[in-house]
């Protein structure tokens, strides 16, 4: 991986880890790729939610969409929410990954890894 999983809270690096696990008859050792998620593909989870608790950095309302920043490292990642909740800097909000919804790509091509049926 491009960027290391030990950025990410716990519960939400296992996830990753669980969806690389995904593409391991496709990506063989020492191939670096990236993993991508669209931001309205990782969702807030609610009280009960078994989710990896992050700090919002940045809050902002714009109107039909809600965009909230985590630092995952060093790298602000902004998500996108229609919920309707209002949050603050210092908030804190569980955190889930739509696993069907990650992509890896190689990083030398830029192109999609597709898992093998």
């Amino acid at each position: 991986m491009d960027e290391p999983l030990a950025h990410l809270g716990a519960k939400l690096r296992n996830s990753m880890r669980t969806e690389i696990k995904r593409y391991n008859s496709v990506v063989h050792d020492g191939f670096r790729c990236k993993m991508g998620v669209r931001p309205m593909d990782v969702l807030i989870g609610g009280a009960d939610s078994r989710g990896t608790p992050e700090e919002i950095a940045p809050f902002e309302n714009l109107g039909d969409e809600r965009r909230i920043g985590i630092h995952v490292g060093d790298i602000l990642m902004m998500l996108i929410t229609g919920d309707e909740k209002r949050y603050k800097r210092g908030d804190i909000i569980k955190l889930e990954v739509r696993e069907e919804k990650t992509h890896l790509f190689d990083i030398e091509t830029g192109e999609r890894i597709r898992e093998k049926k």
